[in-house]
């Protein structure tokens, strides 16, 4: 483009040194305002040059900017994919789903240890027509002893576990699960399996004992139900 405009302005020169002079004209001005001419045109040439080249420049930058704006998409899909997959692991335990899983509602528990003094009776834990309730004695000296016994409101329930396998049982004085005592620390505890006539049950595993756990009697019950 820049020899266009150069041959251009050579040609304004000749055109003027031979036209001029028949208009009365001097030839050497003509010819320094033709050389005028062509300089001119052959700056504009030049800036023309540079502005094609800066658009040139701009359209190649163009294209990294494009691929940058791509990876960038990539990206936010790669993280958009990991945060859909912690999503679908937050429902899970272990790869395992909530059906997996006994709900929360159905799990009796007395949380910490129950304790009580020589003369208590406190219940450990109610689930249903169910309920486990220790009672604390003295014999003589420092004998102690603990009792845990199940009583149900249902009519013809049935217990299956430490001191009464396969017995029927209820409503009225509770069942005998556990009966220990002595002088020094005594601790033991047995599985049961309850059912009462409506459906309702409750399985699980029950303690107790006397003097531990700094207290004079103790016991603890978990169930599912």
């Amino acid at each position: 483009m820049r020899r266009r405009y150069v041959l251009l302005g050579l040609v304004i020169v000749a055109v003027f040194a031979v036209a001029m002079p028949a208009l009365g004209a001097s030839p050497g001005k003509l010819a320094k305002k033709a050389l005028k001419t062509a300089k001119k045109a052959n700056k504009n040439a030049r800036k023309a040059n540079k502005n094609a080249k800066l658009a040139l420049s701009a359209i190649q930058a163009g294209v990294p900017t494009a691929t940058n704006a791509t990876n960038a998409q990539n990206a936010v899909n790669a993280t958009n994919a990991v945060n859909a997959q912690n999503a679908v692991n937050a429902g899970t335990v272990d790869g395992k789903n909530a059906s997996d899983f006994v709900p929360a509602g159905k799990v009796v528990t007395s949380g910490s240890v129950v304790k009580a003094s020589t003369g208590q009776t406190k219940t450990v834990v109610s689930k249903g027509p169910f309920k486990f309730v220790m009672k604390c004695t003295s014999g003589s000296g420092s004998n102690r002893r603990v009792e845990l016994t199940i009583e149900t409101t249902e009519a013809g329930s049935t217990y299956d576990g430490g001191s009464g396998l396969g017995s029927t049982f209820g409503p009225g004085p509770g069942l005998s699960d556990i009966d220990v005592s002595g002088t020094g620390a005594v601790w033991a505890g047995f599985n049961y399996a309850l059912a009462a006539p409506s459906g309702a049950s409750l399985a699980g595993h029950s303690s107790a004992g006397a003097h531990v756990l700094g207290a004079d009697c103790a016991a603890a019950v978990t169930g599912i139900g």
